[in-house]
């Protein structure tokens, strides 16, 4: 309210009040400060449903893009490339596993095999049916060879869908800032080693995330 909205309405009153005691100037009078408490109330409630309306505005208004982080679903390719003298392996189940973990939060995100449709997916309606993975195998990388191991920059989660055929689990995707990350994965010196998963190095690189996808060259020694 403003300080001559409060004038009149103090006035209004005092008057009114003076109205029932001896009149206040006749009917004339009492009329003009009738309209007055009116218009008093009337600046007083539009104020507040103003106020009211900039609160919703504001809760209710999208992010300022100017200070988010981007973020993106990229589909990165990690090219590892041997520049040692010996043959390396990695190693091979349902995927080539690997870690990318954000500098910035710690986040990490794998490249892990589901069984599961995209529950975004007009056709995800059931389980789908999968077969088994290959036998765990070690990949041999030739001295100046290279191996391409594919990873979207994602975060899953699964949840409970219902079909025509009873509920399923399905996978729900969403994507992750962009920044700087670092990829991680283990390195073997022998066949059996890497189907087993023993005696391995661990080989980290950094790189920056953005929202094209690319191929990043990692380096095995």
């Amino acid at each position: 309210m403003r300080i001559s909205d409060g004038r009149v309405l103090k006035t209004a009153v005092i008057c009114c009040v003076t109205t029932l005691a001896i009149g206040c100037g006749g009917n004339a009078m009492k009329i003009r400060a009738d309209a007055a408490v009116d218009s008093a109330l009337d600046v007083r409630d539009a104020d507040l449903a103003a106020a009211a309306d900039a609160g919703r505005d504001t809760a209710n208004s999208p992010p300022d893009s100017s200070v988010d982080a981007m973020t993106t679903m990229a589909t990165i390719t990690f090219r590892f490339k041997n520049t040692g003298t010996n043959t390396v392996y990695l190693h091979r189940g349902c995927t080539i596993p690997l870690t990318v973990t954000s500098l910035a939060d710690g986040a990490t995100y794998g490249n892990g095999y589901a069984c599961v449709c995209d529950c975004a997916s007009p056709s995800c309606n059931g389980a789908m049916e999968c077969g088994e993975c290959a036998p765990d195998s070690g990949i041999p990388i030739a001295v100046g060879a290279t191996e391409d191991v594919t990873w979207t920059a994602r975060r899953t989660i699964t949840r409970t869908k219902s079909g025509p055929y009873g509920s399923f689990r399905c996978e729900e995707a969403s994507p992750i800032p962009t920044g700087a990350y670092k990829v991680a994965i283990d390195v073997f010196s022998s066949d059996s080693d890497a189907a087993n998963r023993t005696n391995s190095r661990f080989i980290e690189q950094s790189f920056n995330l953005g929202t094209a996808d690319d191929t990043i060259e990692v380096v095995l020694l």
